[in-house]
């Protein structure tokens, strides 16, 4: 377990339950900061990838959910929203679907018309 509460970077959107939870809590995860390990969640995340019953497959999610609130080392202090905001002024951007701010490259694309 971590020896302390660790303040995550942001890690941005991840397109399922398992990239978010494989990436950032399994023991091996590259992405673990809080160094938060667990057999047990290890194991769980391991069943639900092989779990073809949807149903309990989101309950294995939210077992290994709970794991991480219940004794986890990350603090999540808020979830903030993707928001963009354009104006007829600032020329060369678009929604992106990635990130706000035109893929955060607002910088290098955008230009004040």
């Amino acid at each position: 377990m971590a020896e302390g509460p660790v303040l995550r970077g942001l890690l941005g959107g991840r397109p399922s339950a398992d990239n978010q939870l494989a990436q950032t809590f399994l023991s091996n995860a590259n992405w673990n900061d809080t160094h938060w390990r667990s057999t047990e969640f290890d194991k769980i995340i391991m069943q639900a990838r092989a779990e073809l019953d949807e149903t309990k497959r989101g309950q294995l999610y939210g077992e290994a959910q709970k794991m991480i609130w219940e004794t986890g080392g990350m603090v999540c202090f808020a979830i903030g929203d993707y928001l963009d905001g354009y104006s007829k002024k600032v020329k060369g951007t678009a929604p992106h679907p990635h990130y706000d701010m035109c893929d955060q490259r607002i910088a290098e694309k955008g230009w004040f018309a």
